[in-house]
């Protein structure tokens, strides 16, 4: 894969023991000039090549037949005749310098060159859309040897349409969703999937910002995150999903800071923190018209196939049991002009949990609301005041309520069905351990600790555990 005197210094993400590689050079290529394309396509067709490290944005491509020609700001395009071609290689500068010895000047240039020789057509009026070319390399390899050159196609019109509406929009106004063709690529290995899922993670929220849990020693905010259901959202207002080899991109640019609250009717449907809840609809993001109009949901969830609950910062409820069509809002535990600072949920057996993080604020008001999932009726939470002001998560198990509370240690509260007692076991002197039950009928609880590293088990309700084998390595 090398075409230079020296190699790269590589950034990776391991994830289940592939990488995902971001190369970084020592040192810029010349900026690129913008192309010429025309306001209209007739005669000819465009090719796209979206280039997803940003240390590969002004790479040269190489078609066959063709010249080698620039990308420009992540985007390779070029106009071409009808016909086909193959895509050659990916060359980019990765380094260089100067030298000066008895008055001579010695320029050089590194270069690292990817095979990739992928073949495509170009057909008169329409865009052939390749994909978002990434690397990924072999554990214990080290700069491109043993990269592989992966091209992972979209399933719909997404990433070229900002980029042509940007810089030839006289152009993009000529075009339509069904001017774009997006090839068959059979060799996208389905081993890859964690890998994909970092991909579209990562053009999710337009940029390189993933911090994976375990893997960022900063500890920084998580711009990019994934539901249950695969859909991944970040701080702009766009919204990815895996489909089987390809890449669904959803987008709408009026919105920012979105979260994922799940499948309502035959809609994906999100809510931004600024404002507004959206759904799926085409090739973009619809927002619901039923909103009432300032609500600005902090948490949202499913009670059911055809239920949701949204939450704002002031503790205030909307719930639909319509698939979005009307909504019912519930002021009863406002905190007013106070605002509560994070909101969670619990979901569990017949009954959500709702959990006002700040409970300093809450305190004249119910800290945790209970709702019936299957009449929607809500009412406060009857706990001891130290497990509700400390409460994190609950769990219906057929024996009675677990109830987890977070403080100096990992606390788990116990109440059999019937009793009014509760026990209280530490999970030994862990704090900020991941808890699950995996069997609503059995008496295992299951703890991730110690950052990840450490999996613990009870089977007795949390008085006694165990370590089962190590969560993650040491990687």
């Amino acid at each position: 894969m090398r075409f230079s005197r020296s190699g790269l210094t590589c950034q990776a993400l391991i994830i289940l023991g592939f990488v995902l590689t971001l190369a970084a050079p020592m040192a810029q290529a010349a900026k690129v000039k913008l192309k010429k394309l025309p306001d209209s396509l007739d005669r000819h067709g465009l090719v796209v090549l979206q280039l997803g490290p940003t240390q590969w944005n002004n790479a040269t491509v190489a078609l066959s037949p063709g010249k080698n020609s620039s990308a420009h700001d992540g985007f390779f395009i070029e106009k071409l005749k009808p016909g086909k071609y193959t895509l050659d290689s990916v060359t980019r500068v990765t380094g260089g310098g100067s030298s000066s010895f008895m008055g001579t000047t010695v320029t050089t240039t590194n270069y690292a060159r990817l095979p990739i020789q992928r073949e495509f057509t170009v057909e008169a009026g329409k865009i052939t859309h390749l994909g978002l070319l990434y690397l990924v390399h072999q554990p214990g390899k080290t700069n491109e040897d043993g990269a592989q050159v992966f091209i992972l196609p979209f399933s719909n019109p997404g990433p070229e349409q900002g980029y042509l509406q940007k810089y030839y929009p006289d152009l993009f106004a000529t075009l339509s969703p069904d001017d774009v063709i997006v090839p068959d690529h059979e060799s996208v290995n389905d081993k890859l999937k964690d890998i994909r899922k970092i991909v579209y993670g990562l053009y999710a929220d337009d940029g390189f910002k993933l911090r994976a849990k375990g893997l960022d020693s900063n500890n920084l905010n998580l711009p990019v995150l994934f539901s249950e259901s695969g859909w991944a959202f970040g701080d702009l207002g766009i919204v990815a999903r895996p489909d089987k080899n390809r890449v669904t991109i959803l987008k709408n640019d009026s919105v920012d800071r979105l979260g994922h609250v799940g499948t309502l009717g035959d809609a994906e449907w999100f809510f931004s923190q600024a404002g507004g809840v959206f759904h799926t609809g085409g090739n973009r993001l619809v927002e619901a018209q039923s909103i009432p109009d300032g609500f600005l949901a902090s948490n949202g969830f499913m009670l059911g196939p055809d239920s949701m609950v949204l939450v704002d910062n002031q503790f205030n409820f909307l719930l639909t049991r319509d698939n979005g069509q009307s909504w019912s809002h519930t002021t009863d535990y406002s905190v007013g002009k106070k605002r509560v600072v994070r909101v969670s949920h619990s979901v569990t057996g017949g009954r959500a949990y709702v959990i006002g993080h700040d409970y300093k604020l809450l305190s004249k008001k119910g800290r945790v609301v209970v709702i019936d999932r299957a009449t929607g009726q809500m009412e406060p939470f009857e706990a001891p005041p130290k497990i509700l002001k400390k409460m994190v998560a609950a769990f219906e198990t057929d024996a009675g309520l677990i109830v987890q509370t977070e403080g100096n240690t990992t606390a788990l509260h116990f109440r059999r069905k019937g009793e009014q007692e509760w026990v209280k076991n530490e999970i030994m002197n862990f704090f900020g351990c991941e808890v699950s039950v995996p069997s609503p009928g059995g008496e295992r609880i299951d703890a991730i600790c110690g950052f990840g590293r450490l999996h613990l088990v009870s089977h007795d309700f949390g008085q006694t555990w165990y370590s089962a084998q190590p969560a993650l390595s040491s990687n």
